[in-house]
């Protein structure tokens, strides 16, 4: 994240802010017009909970989901770039914990080596010019940083602790979360499910295998509800699916009301409901459902 956000300290706060925050706006509403056209993106990256706190913390949240989604989008086609757009992850690299095991799964090899050498030219660079240190004060930053209060938490970690668990407790049930996640993972994108059920699921996924995630981070299931709504139409949705899209557009905000009525973390639970539901889908027997007529595809 150094490399990446060194240049805009040669310009001046406000306009530093200004291109950082267009500059990631523009890359995610590119990228999401291909998917839902340019007025549905529009709206929704600006319009979209978790893309309204990016824009109040102007945080990273458009980039590191940018990267994602990118990689994804042009997978099939370009996999060494989109290899590439995977390894600027190295710069939240505990959002794509899951993203080896999916491109081993789907011996998506290409994409998998130009993953691990772009990660480590930036990472080379970063300890060249940083220094080595960072590293140990990021992994404890991320292990040890406070991620908000009671049902505003997204991770399995995190909500642990909010209930006052053991470091010892918190840790294993965030390896089960990461472990189940991982198997998931793997099951979908070894199956011959469509790609947008594979993109989808390894978003949500990725936000149970990490131990540490934040609201705005959450742009990347924007990206995830644009792909199951594709398939929808394609196919027809499945029972719930529908408000499983509505879910992934308007997270954070509906489960930290929930949390905050009921009194606890209902993200990590509504999260791996998702991953069930985009499971199934991906085991289902592929006939379409409730076909959509052509004139209403994307």
């Amino acid at each position: 994240m150094l490399v990446l956000t060194f240049p805009l300290a040669l310009f001046p706060f406000g306009q530093a802010l200004v291109a950082w925050l267009l500059l990631g706006g523009a890359l995610c509403f590119v990228l999401l017009r291909r998917l839902v056209g340019w007025e549905a993106a529009a709206l929704t990256l600006i319009g979209a909970p978790a893309a309204c706190l990016n824009l109040f913390f102007c945080q990273n949240g458009y980039f590191t989901a940018g990267a994602l989604a990118g990689g994804l989008i042009i997978l099939e086609r370009r996999p060494v770039l989109a290899g590439v757009c995977f390894g600027c992850l190295i710069c939240k690299p505990q959002l794509a914990i899951l993203l080896p095991i999916a491109l081993a799964a789907d011996r998506r090899w290409g994409a998998f080596v130009a993953t691990g050498i772009t990660a480590t030219a930036f990472a080379v660079v970063a300890s060249t010019f940083f220094g080595v240190e960072t590293w140990s004060a990021f992994f404890k930053h991320v292990l040890e940083f406070d991620t908000g209060r009671g049902p505003a938490r997204l991770t399995i970690l995190a909500a642990a602790r909010s209930f006052g668990a053991a470091p010892a407790l918190a840790d294993a049930l965030q390896l089960a979360s990461g472990t189940l996640a991982l198997s998931a993972v793997a099951i979908i994108w070894r199956s011959p499910a469509p790609a947008e059920i594979k993109y989808a699921a390894l978003a949500v996924a990725s936000f149970l295998a990490t131990p540490f995630a934040l609201p705005y981070d959450e742009i990347s299931l924007i990206f995830a509800a644009a792909w199951l709504g594709r398939e929808g139409m394609r196919i027809g949705f499945l029972p719930w699916e529908r408000m499983i899209v509505v879910a992934l557009l308007t997270l954070p905000l509906p489960m930290v009301a929930i949390g905050l009525v009921v009194g606890i973390p209902v993200t990590p639970v509504a999260l791996f409901l998702i991953l069930l539901a985009l499971l199934r889908r991906a085991l289902a027997n592929p006939v379409p459902i409730s076909p959509v007529p052509a004139q209403y595809l994307p």
